[in-house]
């Protein structure tokens, strides 16, 4: 236990609460009435899947497979009077989580991860269709106070039953390619494992100035898929590393769902692997736009890092930096419309440096070169997800 005046603990998320109990007023309060109004903090677990918390230390917890758990570390009670005359306080009590002994291999604890504040909890989860699993998860509450007076040292253990839930879809555990190439069948709602490298990502500031990601696109090879929506934003920062990076190879879990045909996956599980059978991202380079840039031709080819040069600036609807916006190209030396999607995912910064840029163009007179995402709405576009991806030539 710590004794802090005015202590204020961050924000790890926007679905998680601040570990703060209410203030208790003039309440004199003793050192296990502190800890017992610490034990009954509602968001002390954070489904990082759903966001749902668990108030009820009676309720049994279904998880879901892919789902996570996030632990607060610490708890505030506010606003303590420990003696009559005395000062209020704010109390911190630390909590730590344990597993009953019989089901210790269901799960795998990360301390001070994703931050300092809290830990990440995550279950082990039986086969497709298998039985359901069970365990017991408990947190522990400690208080411990040194004073002229005496030395407190208070324990208080509060438990949840927790359902292991088997995946009702068997997960097709598949490479990029033969997903991509039409080699296996892969239809919407169905749980796909891939692996890939990390190309490219957007990045999109929120209102705290701190970041989430908002679409990645991993790659083996020749062939790439876009991973958006899911729990992305939330398991992007699962790390000790802090962040996954441009160059990983990564190994996602999670539900197809295209959208108006561009191929997507919703990630529930992200993380690091090794894998030498995975090759390394090939550009599609685009030199023959008369016969190249065709619907027919670069169906399963969205989400490739791909090389465009010589395109002839024709016009553009570019708005609010916080919306969508549109660039059109001619290819040059032909009559072949190339249209440029700019996403406001690629943030504020990024998006801005994009106006200015094209605030200098001519139509029919600047050209550009271009290397980033192949998109996709119904037909082929490009999607930069940053300014990098445009040079310009003239």
């Amino acid at each position: 236990m710590k004794i802090k005046k005015l202590l204020l603990l961050p924000l790890f998320a926007v679905s998680l609460l601040a570990g703060c109990t209410p203030d208790l007023s003039d309440l004199v309060m003793s050192n296990q009435e502190v800890l017992e109004q610490a034990s009954n903090f509602g968001a002390l677990l954070v489904n990082d899947t759903t966001g749902v918390t668990y108030p009820d230390r009676s309720q049994e917890i279904k998880l879901n497979y892919g789902d996570r758990l996030i632990g607060a570390r610490t708890v505030v009670v506010k606003g303590v009077l420990l003696k009559k005359d005395g000062d209020k306080i704010d109390i911190v009590i630390d909590v730590s989580y344990s597993v009953n002994a019989e089901s210790a291999e269901l799960w795998k604890f990360e301390e001070q991860n994703p931050d300092e504040d809290h830990d990440l909890l995550e279950p082990t989860y039986p086969e497709y269709l298998a039985e359901d699993l069970n365990s017991t998860l408990t947190a522990t509450f400690k208080f411990h106070q040194e004073d002229d007076e005496e030395v407190s040292d208070l324990e208080l253990k509060v438990s949840w039953k927790v359902v292991h839930r088997a995946p009702r879809t068997e997960p097709k555990n598949i490479k990029i390619a033969d997903f991509r190439n039409g080699v296996v069948e892969v239809n919407p709602g169905d749980i796909v494992v891939l692996r890939g490298f990390i190309t490219a990502h957007f990045e999109e500031a929120t209102p705290s100035d701190s970041h989430v990601y908002a679409g990645v696109f991993i790659a083996d090879g020749d062939r790439a898929i876009m991973l958006y929506a899911g729990k992305l934003s939330a398991s992007w920062f699962l790390s000790k590393n802090a962040v996954f990076k441009i160059g990983d190879l990564v190994e996602i879990t999670g539900e197809y769902a295209p959208f108006n045909g561009l191929a997507e996956v919703k990630p529930s599980d992200i993380r690091k692997v090794n894998d030498p059978s995975i090759e390394q991202p090939i550009d599609l380079v685009i030199d023959q736009p008369a016969t190249q840039w065709d619907k027919t031709y670069l169906t399963g080819h969205d989400g490739r890092i791909t090389q465009f040069d010589n395109l002839i600036y024709k016009s553009a609807t570019l708005n609010s930096v916080s919306a969508h916006g549109e660039i059109k190209f001619t290819a040059e030396g032909t009559n072949v419309e190339v249209l440029m999607y700019v996403n406001y995912h690629m943030g504020k910064t990024e998006k801005q440096k994009i106006h200015d840029m094209v605030a200098t163009w001519q139509a029919g007179v600047t050209k550009i070169n271009y290397h980033g995402i192949l998109s996709w709405y119904n037909t082929p576009q490009l999607g930069p997800t940053n300014a990098d991806a445009i040079s310009v030539v003239s």
